[in-house]
């Protein structure tokens, strides 16, 4: 799963091509899985909380996950 700041997408990049070229489906959030496709790097949206279901959590607990590459954001103030 991937789940990054706006500010971190481009970071982000080299390691989910690396991820995909060695057979890892990628579960990025929207706004990610959107960044991604514009690079042409393959994924299947997660939903984050919230947002409908299945999402984030209910992935983790039913071990349809793995590794998880994520950046905070920062809250306003």
């Amino acid at each position: 799963m991937i789940t990054v700041a706006n500010k971190d997408k481009p970071g982000v990049l080299e390691s989910a091509r690396l991820f995909r070229e060695l057979g890892f489906k990628i579960r990025p959030t929207n706004g990610t899985h959107e960044f991604l496709a514009g690079y042409g790097i393959d994924s299947e949206p997660i939903k984050k909380l919230g947002y409908g279901r299945p999402d984030i959590v209910d992935e983790i607990k039913n071990e349809k996950i793995q590794l998880m590459i994520n950046t905070p954001q920062r809250k306003r103030e």
